[in-house]
């Protein structure tokens, strides 16, 4: 690239590094020869969490004094049409149906709760297809409670919306994220949230979320059942959520973005 293009980049996870196992072959071949030669010649690197930023001058040091972090914000959920959702009460998942979002754990530790909790609580999943997972229904099947689950696929925003709003809690026991978007939309509809102790996760929930050991089934069963069954906590986790997701916007964030694309000219211009 010739000296005169200025040059940024977006460093939203470091997924290939930090579980590649997660990853098909050509991504994570793809991520590894591009990535490191795209940091190392950008003027400036935005990344999406702190937690993405120590990871990049961890394996990239030469990234340090060039970096800044800026939030993602989720969608924002407007004009919302009324859309029909089964009026019982459910746990929520919402991400891509890929080994890295760690759902057969979760289907695991959704077994294993007790029957008075499975049946108050059904259990939803949002999300396309991945890639690396047999088909979710197989392990429906094979764990006994097909009764209980409910697999939608991908949603319309407005669906999304409507299934957020009315989650009793949101699961997500990632093994890694950059950031976590369903995380920052389920606190702003009030939501409590079950998250990972790794990665970013408990930087973008701060004290809105209980964290859990994300390869420990009964971590996660625990947690779950910890939730559903204290009113306290729950409504605790709902008010610091509402709290917490207001760090977040689209507004910020373009705004952060602006600002590092004009410090970067100028800085290339001389103004």
């Amino acid at each position: 690239m010739p000296k005169s293009v200025k040059s940024i980049v977006t460093i939203h996870d470091l997924v290939w590094i930090k579980t590649p196992q997660t990853m098909t072959v050509t991504n994570k071949i793809l991520d590894s020869f591009f990535m490191p030669r795209s940091v190392k010649m950008a003027d400036k690197i935005i990344t999406v969490s702190n937690s993405t930023k120590k990871d990049l001058f961890s394996e990239m040091p030469y990234a340090i004094g060039k970096t800044e972090t800026v939030y993602e914000a989720g969608f924002l959920f407007k004009n919302l049409k009324k859309i029909t959702l089964k009026s019982k009460k459910y746990i929520l998942f919402v991400g891509t149906l890929e080994p890295r979002k760690n759902l057969v754990r979760l289907l695991e530790a959704y077994a294993l709760l007790p029957h008075y909790i499975k049946k108050e609580y059904s259990f939803y999943i949002i999300g396309n297809k991945g890639w690396g997972m047999n088909s979710i229904e197989h392990y429906i099947n094979t764990l006994s409670i097909e009764e209980y689950v409910k697999v939608f696929g991908f949603l319309s925003d407005n669906a999304l919306a409507r299934a957020y709003q009315k989650a009793s809690l949101l699961v997500m026991p990632s093994l890694y994220e950059g950031f976590g978007l369903p995380l920052v939309e389920a606190m702003n509809c009030g939501v409590p949230v079950v998250t990972s102790n790794t990665s970013s996760m408990p930087e973008v929930t701060g004290n809105a979320s209980l964290l859990i050991d994300p390869f420990s089934i009964n971590s996660i069963k625990e947690a779950i059942l910890k939730v559903l069954t204290n009113k306290n906590l729950e409504s605790k986790l709902s008010r610091n959520g509402l709290k917490q997701s207001k760090k977040y916007s689209w507004t910020k964030a373009s705004k952060k973005t602006l600002e590092v694309f004009k410090n970067t000219l100028s800085k290339k211009t001389g103004k």
